[in-house]
């Protein structure tokens, strides 16, 4: 009977698996990294570089609109006057309206107005040669705004009453441009009517500005006429023509604010700042946080396993190799495939 006895395998422990890993921790540790770093080429510096068409830049371009309200406006006569869409009469006084209330749901509105969004497009195109003319009928307007309501967004605070406008677009000018365009038509239309409606108030009161006037000329005909005994009634007059006189005063003043309102009703609006424009990467069509996510997820994982997997069978490979008997197994049985 010979003196060796067969050998008996020890059962594997944890401790065991954790020393595999652990001598193999600077393979598992550099493979993960270069493996990340090129996904991080990859996914990052290689779009914003445009060496990968795979993925695509978009540039958000962001517009910022300011409401303001208008000035308070003070005459006892205007409560005569019809209602206009700018200032509202109480206690016989003008005052102003809250207009950011109404200013800028007004300006939001046309900027998503779809004849808006119509015009923007075509003053937008007008000096390009790349982009085709646009056709006014119904079907080519249903097209356009499918196309931009998807990268169109307006955002309306009610706080400070400021309107904002953002579109998304390939390339940075198309962004910025259309923007630009869009608050412009924008504020053109919310303009539009009220300027009318301030016009119309400036006729109401040039009207009773013609009857203050037909007024002093009368009680001035009216005071000439008086006899000298009549003191009473000639102060009386007077005291009525200085007053009505303080009025027409404040009534040509008034009229200036408004005409000057109607003439321009655009410097309700203003622009906050230039338009801004930022870029983003999108891969494949996907939002840009979740792809990039998960193909960074899956290197890193993907990596990690792999590179374990390696260090497990570079363990059995060492083993064997000190062990005659076991590596000659090996050996015959590669011999014999």
């Amino acid at each position: 009977m010979s003196g060796t006895t067969p050998r008996q395998d020890a059962p594997v422990g944890l401790i065991d698996l954790l020393a595999v890993l652990v001598r193999y921790r600077r393979l598992i540790a550099f493979t993960t990294a270069f493996v990340m770093s090129i996904a991080v080429v990859m996914l990052y510096v290689m779009p914003s570089l445009g060496l990968n068409a795979g993925y695509q830049s978009h540039f958000l371009a962001v517009a910022r609109v300011q409401t303001h309200t208008m000035p308070t406006i003070v005459y006892p006569y205007l409560s005569s006057i019809p209602e206009p869409v700018a200032v509202t009469v109480a206690n016989n006084a003008v005052q102003p309206v809250p207009t950011r209330a109404w200013l800028s749901p007004l300006l939001a509105a046309a900027a998503a107005d779809p004849s808006v969004v119509a015009t923007a497009w075509e003053a937008f195109t007008e000096h390009r040669a790349d982009f085709a003319a646009s056709d006014n009928g119904s079907d080519a307007q249903a097209t356009l705004l499918r196309e931009v309501s998807t990268r169109l967004n307006v955002d309306v605070d009610q706080g400070t009453g400021v309107v904002t406008v953002s579109y998304s677009a390939g390339r940075r000018e198309d962004a910025s441009d259309f923007v630009d365009a869009l608050v412009a038509a924008a504020v053109d239309d919310a303009s539009a009517p009220i300027g009318r409606s301030l016009a119309q108030t400036e006729r109401a009161i040039g009207t009773a500005i013609d009857r203050s006037t037909a007024m002093i000329d009368r009680l001035i005909v009216q005071s000439q006429t008086i006899a000298g005994d009549a003191s009473g009634a000639l102060l009386d007059t007077t005291t009525v023509v200085s007053s009505t006189l303080t009025d027409l005063v404040a009534l040509q003043n008034v009229r200036a604010v408004i005409d000057s309102l109607a003439q321009n009703p655009g410097i309700l609006y203003s622009r906050v700042g230039a338009t801004t424009v930022s870029q983003a990467v999108s891969w494949r069509g996907q939002p840009n946080s979740l792809a990039r996510a998960t193909v960074l997820g899956l290197a890193f994982f993907g990596t990690v396993f792999f590179t374990v997997f390696c260090a497990f069978v570079l363990e059995y490979i060492r083993r064997v190799k000190q062990q005659p008997a076991e590596m000659a197994k090996l050996k015959a049985a590669w011999r014999r495939s």
